[in-house]
């Protein structure tokens, strides 16, 4: 069963996951096993409170896009922010999410 956020943690804003203070310490399949081992514990911190860097803040804003607009982010991301920058290496294949139940 995936993890579901606690009645604290649904008050964290798109403006609390874009500068990592969400207060949403869940694990991401992304992260190393440092990064679990260091992060804060469940209910440690209310959103908008504590700067963590987190993954799952990223994941979350990036289906919260992609649900808004009904567009893939890595094609936007290239299309809005790479080429007029001219990101000669930014490959859209190379972005993805890593998904399963622990990471949702």
């Amino acid at each position: 069963m995936a993890p579901e956020l606690i009645p604290a943690e649904k008050k964290a804003t798109v403006a609390d996951l874009l500068t990592s203070r969400s207060g949403v310490y869940h694990p991401a399949l992304g992260e190393i096993a440092a990064m679990r081992q260091a992060g804060p514990p469940r209910a440690s911190h209310s959103p908008g409170t504590f700067w963590y860097y987190n993954n799952w803040d990223f994941n979350a804003l990036g289906t919260i896009f992609e649900q808004e607009t009904g567009m893939r982010i890595f094609e936007e991301f290239e299309k809005q922010i790479a080429k007029p920058l001219q990101m000669q290496d930014f490959i859209v294949r190379d972005g993805t999410y890593i998904c399963g139940r622990h990471s949702v």
